[in-house]
Parts: structure tokens; C-alpha cells; sequence
């Protein structure tokens, strides 16, 4: 499996922004039209984009307004794989994504307000449901970031490691929206845990960042997500697009 350089934008409100550590009071707000911006990484070539449903992690029910807005851009680019993760919690919610087109769902406070409800999601949509490690140092942080709690990475990993989830989504919060690099070691960590796809996320400041990752040469990590670099034009369009066609 190859690396890949995943965009990533954050929606509150049907509006583009970022959260600096997770942070719901350290919001930036992006002019960017998310459509229009959709449109023109389509455009460039970039098939694969990640979205986070801000009002829904933290009220933990999908957002109807971005519901609607993913549903929208799933017919309008049926070429275009879309993750989406954010108040995903029960079957319904996933269900209805997956009808709307979406090709994968990220769920993280389900693993631990309800294991049993995610195992289910797991097995039944095998491969399609991305678990999402959400960490403060090493303890999974759930609710839109706002709660941690006292789960590992270990007790997280041997709980789903046999079972069909599409790989994991690992996001250091105190490194997220502060454009100072990964959390490598932690990263390299995970991926000698598990023998599940690992995608990055969270520091990622210029595209040195993104060659760092790439240049460890683990097997399975296999993406990095990319937000506020790409926003702030720290990370150009040219710069994914090279670095994804150097990767295959």
C-alpha cells in the first residue's frame, strides 16, 4: 500500500475552520467556501479528501446541514473518496453516510462510550470504518476532544486488531493546528502495535513534515492528513500532488 497525502477540512456551522489543539475557544475561521474548495482539489487532480464534522463531535448527532452538504459533494464527484468522522454514533448515522456515497466513516468516542456499538460498526462494514485514535499523549481523548479518558494505545489496539476496520487515524491533539511537526515517536510506536493501516495526523507545518513521515518507510503507514498547513498555504496543491505521485 502506498502513502498518501490526505486534505482535511473542518466544518462548523456549514464554515471552514481549524481548532488549535482540539480546542474549541482557539477556532480559526477560513473565508474558503468548502465547496468551491472541494471543487478545486478535485480539479487538481486529489481523490481523496477528509472531513470533520466539528458540531457533531462535540454534540455527538450528526450535523444535518453538513450531512446534507457531504450528500451534495458525493453526487457531484463520484470519483472522490470522502472520510468522514463527527458525531457518528449509531448504525443509522453510519448507514445513512454510506447511502449518501461516502466511502469511509471515522468513529473515536464510540470506542469508549460504547465498544460493543463500535465492534458492530466495525464488523458491519468491514473496511470501511476508520478508528480514530485521538490522544493526548498516550490516552485516547473523546467528545469532540473535550473529555480525556484513561484508555491506551495498547488496550485500543489489542481490542481491534482482528477486527475488518479499514485502519486507524492517529492524531496527536497537542501537536494538532500547531504546525511543528508529528508526533514520530508515537506514530512509530503504533505501527509496530498493530498490523492495521496507520494515517497520521496532527502537527503537520510544511511538506519537510509530510517527507519525514514518508522517509521512515513503515509498511503500514500508509497517509497523513493535512489541514492547516494546506489552508494557511504553508503546503501547496503542487507539493501533495508531487509527493502522491512520487509514493506510487
Amino acid at each position: 500500500m502506498t502513502f498518501q497525502i490526505i486534505p482535511s477540512i473542518d466544518l462548523i456551522n456549514g464554515a471552514v475552520v481549524r481548532l488549535t489543539q482540539g480546542d474549541y475557544q482557539k477556532q480559526t475561521n477560513y473565508p474558503a467556501d468548502p465547496e468551491q474548495l472541494i471543487h478545486e482539489w478535485y480539479n487538481h487532480g486529489l481523490r481523496r479528501i477528509h472531513i470533520v464534522d466539528l458540531d457533531g463531535a462535540k454534540e455527538g448527532v450528526v450535523s444535518p446541514l453538513h450531512f446534507n452538504f457531504i450528500t451534495k459533494i458525493c453526487k457531484q464527484h463520484d470519483q472522490l473518496q470522502i472520510q468522514i468522522g463527527g458525531g457518528i454514533r449509531s448504525q443509522e448515522q453510519a448507514k445513512r453516510y454510506f447511502q449518501a456515497g461516502v466511502s469511509f466513516i471515522v468513529i473515536g468516542t464510540l470506542l469508549q462510550s460504547n465498544p460493543i456499538l463500535a465492534s458492530e460498526l466495525v464488523n458491519n462494514f468491514p473496511n470501511q470504518v476508520f478508528l480514530g485514535f485521538d490522544c493526548k499523549g498516550e490516552f485516547l481523548a473523546v467528545k469532540g476532544w473535550t473529555q480525556q479518558t484513561n484508555i491506551s494505545l495498547e488496550t485500543l489496539v489489542a481490542q481491534y486488531e482482528t477486527q475488518p476496520s479499514a485502519g486507524i487515524i492517529f492524531t496527536d491533539i497537542t501537536k494538532d493546528g500547531m504546525g511543528q511537526g508529528t508526533n514520530i515517536t508515537s506514530i512509530t510506536k503504533l505501527c509496530k502495535m498493530t498490523s492495521k493501516s496507520v494515517i497520521a495526523s496532527g502537527g503537520i507545518g510544511s511538506i519537510t513534515d509530510i517527507n519525514t513521515l514518508q522517509n521512515l518507510r513503515i509498511t503500514n503507514l500508509n497517509g497523513v492528513i493535512i489541514g492547516k498547513a494546506l489552508h494557511d498555504s504553508s503546503v501547496t496543491i503542487e507539493q501533495i500532488k508531487s509527493s502522491n505521485h512520487a509514493a506510487h
